[in-house]
């Protein structure tokens, strides 16, 4: 291979997100420990050249994955199997590469995405979750989960979820997202709530969780009100963000 030919790489990674300051490196606090940090030290030791990774989306502190995606440009000729073992046998054990592959000249791992897979893990026995706290929210309630999906029903499609966004710092960005499914699956103890979309705001899943909770325990409580109010203050809380995980990245 021509030394001036460059290759580019994608990441398919899962990590435990609880030791972390989200993906993202913080060009304010550069020293705190990211995923994305952890990933770019390894690689650049690993090829002895500096690394610069791009993610698919920025998980925040405390959230999991199981399908982040990322991807570098490179003239390593490394194969994709050396840097996949190489790339394990550096990382901390809550990080693990699950593939490295090569992919075409325009591949982006944000910009070609066509949509993602968010789900958030719920414990809903009234036993505290000892081996679990780290991966679930503990809410020992009963719940109507009948209204929880009719509700989430009323979410589907194109909307303005303002009333769901955190990103008040952002009052210029266009809050208009599409959501394709939402389905509310019940494993005793286990409640798994999966999200899938087009995009998200910033903790609009985490949000939208915490509303659908609310109408588990208030079935009374309007959802389509509070979506088109565009109102943040109208939605309940936001769920803690150790029970949510990036499950997959669409293509």
């Amino acid at each position: 291979m021509d030394s001036h030919t460059t290759r580019v790489l994608r990441l398919d990674i899962a990590y435990n997100g609880t030791n972390y300051c989200g993906w993202q490196i913080q060009k304010k606090h550069p020293a705190v420990p990211t995923i994305q940090g952890e990933i770019e030290k390894n690689l650049s030791v690993l090829l002895n050249e500096p690394c610069r990774i791009f993610g698919a989306g920025r998980t925040d502190t405390g959230v999991h994955a199981e399908g982040q995606v990322a991807h570098w440009v490179t003239a390593s000729t490394k194969s994709c199997e050396i840097l996949h073992r190489g790339l394990n046998r550096r990382l901390p054990n809550d990080i693990h590469i699950k593939k490295v592959s090569e992919v075409d000249a325009a591949f982006h791992s944000r910009f070609s995405a066509k949509g993602k897979h968010y789900q958030y893990r719920l414990w809903l026995a009234p036993e505290k979750p000892i081996f679990h706290f780290p991966f679930v929210y503990w809410y020992p309630c009963k719940l109507d989960l009948k209204a929880m999906r009719n509700s989430a029903q009323k979410l589907l499609g194109q909307h303005d979820f303002s009333s769901f966004a955190s990103n008040a710092d952002r009052p210029n960005e266009i809050k208009i997202r599409e959501i394709w499914d939402i389905s509310i699956r019940e494993e005793y103890p286990f409640l798994f709530l999966d999200i899938k979309g087009r995009s998200f705001l910033y903790k609009m899943v985490r949000g939208l969780c915490g509303t659908l909770l609310h109408i588990g325990l208030n079935p009374s409580l309007d959802i389509e009100k509070i979506l088109l109010a565009k109102d943040r203050t109208q939605a309940k809380r936001n769920l803690p963000a150790n029970g949510l995980f990036l499950m997959e990245v669409y293509y």
